[in-house]
């Protein structure tokens, strides 16, 4: 094995790849595997990372492809070159346990598979909510996170409606088919109101437009004050019609199903991929490969707004 690399947050605003130790012989249930592809977090990559005062050197990444090379024993059904999904960071070789990993159907192409960990994030709401379809659903914030949420709301039969304010993203998701909105409107229209963009404007907006007691969830992390509004101007919307907000996080799921308990990020996962590979969820427009080397260049363009994909995959392949 050549010696593996990964990309690390060295100072702020300075990303690097760097080599790290090599791996050890595979334990038993264990894989050695090379990462085909990574997937950026935008949100949670250069807000808690790349913008990050301390704490250095940080590792980033949550989503990978890899490629089994070497197996240990005891790992049934598995052989080397299976591909599978696994939320790794961004490195070159990882030591995974196939069967907690999920494999990538034979046809489906890495680097759209690895998107099902950002479509995993609203499909928590989705086995949660109290809304059914055909109920109406509102999605602010079309980034990747809120543009993949409202295609899986609308492939399951909810009426769906996204908003953004950069036209460029709402003109992205009505390619996919879904309705976009060049304003959101108050009244009782919305069931649920999906918020992705993390903002205080937005979050309020939400709950302007959803029913008397209909659901606001907020996907959306809120990483900074971003505006003067006050709790007030948020809360007496939220009293007086009644309205249920909540987190939106993921982990609002288990990772594997319990007794009497409702989905699990496995089970979102494994469908996630089975859509990709349906081509039921479409994410093209939405990113671009790049060289692992280039990371530096990657996190900077997406920090500043200026690269014109909102997400970007690296391309391990690239350092064969």
């Amino acid at each position: 094995m050549t010696t593996p690399q990964q990309i690390e947050i060295i100072a702020p605003q300075q990303a690097a790849l760097v080599p790290y130790a090599p791996l050890g012989k595979p334990a038993p249930g264990m894989a050695i595997a090379r990462t085909l592809v990574s997937l950026t977090s935008p949100g949670t990559e250069i807000n808690f990372n790349f913008l990050a005062k301390d704490g250095f050197p940080r590792r980033t990444g949550y989503a990978a492809v890899v490629e089994v090379q070497e197996l240990g024993s005891d790992n049934p059904g598995v052989s080397v070159g299976d591909r599978y999904f696994c939320s790794e960071h961004h490195c070159s070789h990882v030591t995974i346990t196939p069967s907690k990993c999920h494999k990538i159907p034979e046809h489906l192409k890495p680097e759209i598979a690895v998107f099902c960990r950002l479509m995993a994030v609203s499909m928590s709401t989705m086995v949660t909510t109290t809304a059914r379809p055909p109920g109406r659903v509102l999605v602010t914030g079309l980034g990747p996170v809120g543009h993949l949420a409202a295609q899986i709301f609308s492939n399951i039969g909810y009426r769906v409606e996204g908003f953004d304010l950069l036209p460029e993203r709402r003109k992205l998701l009505q390619e996919k088919g879904v309705t976009v909105l060049d304003k959101i409107e108050e009244g009782e229209i919305y069931d649920l109101a999906i918020e992705c963009s993390g903002h205080e404007g937005g979050l309020l907006q939400a709950a302007k437009a959803v029913r008397k007691g209909g659901e606001v969830v907020m996907v959306g992390v809120p990483w900074r004050k971003n505006c003067d509004l006050s709790a007030y101007d948020i809360l007496t919307v939220i009293f007086r019609r009644f309205i249920r907000v909540r987190t939106g996080s993921e982990w609002e799921v288990p990772r594997e199903r319990q007794s009497f308990g409702v989905g699990s990020l496995e089970e979102n996962y494994h469908a996630a991929l089975q859509w990709l590979t349906e081509g039921r969820i479409n994410v093209d427009g939405l990113y671009d490969l790049a060289d692992p080397k280039d990371c530096q260049e990657v996190y900077s363009s997406l920090n500043t707004w200026t690269r014109k994909f909102m997400a970007t995959v690296f391309d391990w392949r690239k350092l064969d």
